[in-house]
């Protein structure tokens, strides 16, 4: 919506109060859009053996009004067919097919005369979808008939000519073969002529009007799925003057389903199509037919993760500063022309990458990748957030790490830690170090570990600017700088007396770190919560035998821990709630409140309740995200991009009041939780510390 930034939820059309499968939506201008055509799938019981009634109502959104209207019955119900805005505003709908429910085993090579399509069967229980030839006008308030194509199609394309005449091309008959036919309708005489055929059968294929007036076709392929499938690499352009067919510059690859539109320059932009197997690596998914040098460029990669965005043509809309929304089915996608100078980006990250804001206010982000062949490489990559570009920051020598965390140090240097094959051979915590704003990373230290959590590492700053590193339940490391070198001890867990929903000063340290030759174990209550909240499995309180052994064991019950946050300047948790009433990896923000991105929700501890938000749009995969301070109100999320489109980095600003909207930000909006007593804690009597008696009840359930 323009007026409010988001999504609105429509009602269901008058037309279908089931759901409504396929039809076509055509803007009508004046802000109303006309639905038509599609499948109603009304639920209804298996032996009902009432007679199924088609679908031929159609349904007309009314912006300004922000509301249905009915709109006048089709002659004929379809779907796969076109709908096409005439100059004079109406709307021509051709072709299609009928709904097969309403089909029944007919005679071979029968004719429909009602819907002007035709039904083949082709082998001995092998019915084929209804094919129409017929062709229909919506104008007002009324559908008018007007003459059958002269061969009944689908899966065609259909495109308003300068002239306002309507060219038809390709498409499938009803043994789901490929058409090379084309027909051109005339709006003086509504009639359909016959034009010459493509030099290739085809559907799945796009149509764009070009700024001369011509016709480019483009992709496609020869059959359905139950034949020999040829995918199309070439394209034909269509010249209305001389009615005649030539070769154009070829796509770089072959595809089908795709969708094209024509931009302010002249230059065509394609989205999508099938290319064979969905791919787990980046591939270019956007290509620019450049409008001066007629060749086709990419201009957009993604990893295609699911079979429904993969198997559905987009539909595309041009924004006026020729920006184009993609919507894909399961997403929706803001394409914007990068400069002509190739810009910096980041791979596709094989793991969640790891983050840390730098002194200088940039943001440096580590991942690894996966090459078609070869082991895992690690990339840095560092973002400005002024303006907003990605500049390469080297590439530290971990070949194969686990759970890496990246972490500045007081003295400037960068340390980024990992878990992998040591010199030894064995599991290691390893360090790469880095000194900006140089971009060679080095070696800087190493220790073999005899056990390490598979589920995560997290590291931190203690108060003397040593980087902690905790690496399991009972166990982590402090990093000493001057000896480039870690330092292993033990962690003792002291959570007896944690009150859950309300600000609690601390009485004591939560978790405590020993170290040999230390006379008094150091405080790493911050770092150990948040490896502990970061973990998928639940916790019990045990009593242990051996001081230097942890008092907490695993408790494979699929639990988390409670989420938790350390208010420093009020040296006190400012939250300590159970998994079902805040996300994770929360941070407190500049106003007291927290924002957690798994999932998006906003806690205020003034009134102890936390709120769910709409995804704004960010692009991640919420178990991956992690929300990095900027300054002022601003914040950078950093995780793997939903889907593998993107960058994994969303930059925004949030206060309690929400996240700041921003409309144009790319990709998909999840649902939404709206407010309810789940979410909702009760308020603290005071704001003294609240105790509890008894321990925390075993398995934090």
């Amino acid at each position: 919506r323009g007026d409010r930034p988001g999504w609105q939820r429509l009602p269901r059309p008058p037309g279908c109060q089931g759901n409504l499968f396929l039809p076509s939506a055509t803007p009508l201008g004046a802000g109303r859009v006309l639905l038509a055509g599609g499948l109603c799938d009304l639920p209804r019981m298996l032996n009902d053996t009432t007679p199924r009634a088609p679908h031929v109502a159609t349904s007309i959104w009314n912006v300004t009004r922000g509301e249905w209207e009915a709109g006048p019955d089709l002659g004929q119900s379809r779907l796969r067919h076109t709908a096409t805005r005439l100059t004079d505003g109406s709307v021509l709908l051709v072709g299609g097919i009928s709904d097969p429910a309403l089909s029944t085993d007919p005679e071979p090579d029968a004719r429909s005369s009602g819907g002007g399509g035709v039904t083949q069967t082709l082998a001995p229980n092998l019915v084929v979808e209804p094919v129409l030839a017929s062709v229909e006008r919506f104008q007002g308030d009324r559908v008018q008939v007007l003459a059958p194509l002269a061969v009944a199609r689908a899966g065609h394309t259909a495109t308003l000519l300068a002239d306002g005449s309507v060219l038809v091309v390709g498409g499938r008959d009803a043994s789901g073969m490929a058409l090379d036919s084309v027909e051109r309708w005339n709006p003086s005489t509504g009639q359909w002529q016959r034009m010459p055929a493509m030099r290739a059968a085809r559907h799945g294929h796009s149509a764009t009007r070009l700024a001369d007036g011509r016709v480019l076709v483009t992709g496609g392929h020869s059959a359905d799925a139950r034949f020999d499938v040829r995918v199309y690499a070439h394209t034909e352009i269509f010249d209305p003057a001389s009615g005649l067919w030539s070769e154009s510059a070829r796509l770089p690859r072959a595809l089908r389903h795709h969708a094209t539109t024509l931009l302010g320059d002249g230059s065509v932009l394609l989205v999508g199509g099938r290319q064979g197997n969905p791919s787990p690596y980046h591939e270019p998914w956007v290509w620019l037919l450049d409008a001066r040098q007629q060749q086709w460029l990419p201009a957009g990669s993604a990893i295609v993760s699911t079979d429904v965005e993969w198997e559905t043509t987009p539909d595309l809309q041009r924004l006026p500063d020729d920006r184009v929304r993609i919507f894909t089915g399961t997403r929706v996608l803001l394409w914007t022309r990068r400069p002509p100078v190739p810009e910096t980006l980041p791979p596709a990250w094989f793991r969640p990458p790891a983050a840390t804001r730098l002194a200088s206010g940039s943001v440096l982000v580590i991942g690894s990748t996966a090459p078609p062949e070869g082991e895992l490489e690690s990339h840095a990559y560092e973002w400005d957030p002024v303006q907003r570009r990605w500049s390469e920051a080297g590439r530290p020598a971990h070949r194969r790490s686990h759970h890496h965390a990246v972490a500045q140090l007081p003295s400037g240097r960068v340390v980024h830690v990992g878990v992998g094959p040591g010199s030894e051979g064995r599991d290691a915590l390893l360090a790469q170090c880095l000194q900006p704003p140089d971009t060679t990373w080095r070696p800087c230290g190493e220790l073999a570990l005899s056990r390490w959590s598979d589920a995560s590492i997290t590291t931190g700053l203690l108060p003397d600017g040593r980087l902690v590193v905790v690496t399991g339940n009972d166990h982590a490391a402090v990093y000493e700088e001057g000896r480039e070198a870690f330092v292993a001890g033990s962690l003792r867990w002291q959570i007896e007396g944690l009150t859950y929903g309300a600000p609690v000063l601390a009485p004591r340290p939560m978790v405590q770190l020993s170290l040999p030759g230390s006379a008094s174990p150091l405080d790493v209550s911050v770092v150990a919560a948040q490896y502990w909240e970061s973990l998928f499995i639940g916790w019990r309180s045990q009593p242990s035998t051996n001081p230097d052994s942890s008092a907490l064991q695993m408790d494979w019950a699929s639990e988390a821990g409670p989420r938790m946050l350390w208010d420093a300047s009020r040296q006190r948790w400012t939250y300590i709630l159970q998994h079902r009433s805040m996300g994770r990896r929360a941070v407190l923000l500049p106003d007291g409140c927290a924002l957690s991105p798994d999932p998006l929700t906003l806690f205020d501890p003034n009134t102890s309740k936390a709120r769910g938000l709409p995804d704004p749009g960010m692009g991640l995969e919420p178990a991956t995200a992690h929300v990095l301070l900027l300054a002022g109100d601003e914040i950078v999320v950093v995780g793997t991009p939903a889907g593998g489109v993107g960058t994994g980095l969303y930059q925004t600003r949030v206060t309690c009041a929400g996240l700041a909207p921003d409309p144009d930000q790319a990709l998909v909006l999840h649902p939404w939780r709206a407010d309810d007593s789940r979410y909702q804690v009760e308020p603290p009597a005071s704001a003294t510390a609240v105790t509890s008696p008894e321990p925390p009840p075993p398995g934090w359930r």
